[in-house]
């Protein structure tokens, strides 16, 4: 079974914006403030060797997840439960969880992201060593969908359940991340964001990513679709920007997925424009990333004539690949 193990790595400025501005201690947590003083308290003591993280995507469970593991100093150990859902994948990280780890004084904390997909088996098998876990070995259970995590966890759990944030909170936040980041957004656009990212802090700065040098309201909207409802545009844009050693199967798998989703070319080319210019009006942008990122920009930025359908997408595609 593979494994995620911390540390994890440094954000950089090609990163998305919900990913570099991810808050590493629970001070800088937005809108959990109840929650993070309440877990501070159980960290501070030790008082539990598993937690419960509960609550809509986007708040900040996994994020806490990893706070606990630095607030505990331990070796970090992430698992996707809706993809290791299975009794044998379970079993194997029950047993690699069981032994100390050779750093951090031996700690290991495993956080299982999206638990309420692992089957009844694979909880079977987590249930001896959540029960009586030896003094180096910490879980960290996220979900948004407490009802399918067996009350035998449960009850050994110390649960956590996290709230989205108001929208008001949310969307001084997104005017202060704008400001920082040299984003130039319509004040009004704001409240706009924070209201249709309900309570989302991730889902709010991925819009936000999108809406530089946006004023106009319905523009504002129809990128906002865009971004929220084709994870595939933005995973081909990241790609683009920061991804290394592209091939060019990738290219054709990509874009091939794109086309076949009915996504236009030119929206794909605006939300690129977006994200790009953004990205280099950021505070923390390298000259090296700049140039990069220059680059691709200057090859997105003619628009696409819809009558042309896919080539011009691909000519820019292949442009950034083979430059």
């Amino acid at each position: 079974m593979k494994l995620k193990i911390g540390p994890q790595k440094e954000a950089t400025a090609l990163e998305p914006l919900h990913t570099r501005l991810r808050p590493t201690s629970l001070s800088k947590m937005l809108g959990q403030e109840t929650v993070c003083r309440s877990l501070a308290k159980v960290l501070e003591k030790k008082s539990a060797h598993s937690f419960l993280l509960t609550g809509p995507a986007g708040v900040g469970k996994t994020t806490i997840g990893r706070i606990i593991c630095n607030t505990l100093n331990g070796q970090l150990v992430e698992v996707d439960g809706a993809t290791r859902t299975g009794i044998d994948a379970a079993r194997e990280l029950a047993e690699f969880a069981a032994a100390a780890s050779f750093t951090n004084n031996g700690r290991k904390v495993v956080l299982v992201d999206e638990c309420h997909a692992l089957s009844q088996q694979a909880w079977k098998s987590f249930l001896k060593v959540v029960e009586e876990p030896p003094p180096h070995l910490f879980w960290v259970f996220c979900t948004t969908e407490p009802g399918k995590v067996p009350p035998t966890i449960k009850t050994r759990c110390a649960t956590f359940d996290l709230k989205p944030v108001r929208w008001d909170v949310l969307a001084e936040y997104l005017e202060t991340v704008a400001v920082q980041e040299k984003l130039k957004i319509g004040t009004d656009l704001f409240p706009l964001v924070a209201r249709k990212a309900n309570g989302s802090v991730r889902q709010a700065l991925v819009y936000l990513a999108v809406l530089d040098g946006v004023s106009d309201k319905e523009a504002a909207l129809e990128l906002m679709v865009v971004a929220e409802e084709r994870k595939e545009v933005i995973d081909f844009i990241r790609w683009a920007c920061y991804g290394k050693n592209q091939k060019f199967t990738e290219a054709q798998s990509m874009l091939k997925q794109l086309q076949e989703q009915g996504i236009e070319a030119e929206s794909v080319r605006i939300v690129m424009v977006n994200y790009i210019a953004a990205a280099l009006l950021g505070a923390n942008t390298k000259e090296n990333d700049a140039k990069r990122l220059l680059n691709i920009l200057q090859e997105f930025s003619t628009p696409y004539m819809s009558s042309d359908k896919y080539g011009p997408l691909l000519l820019s595609t292949l442009s950034v690949l083979f430059s």
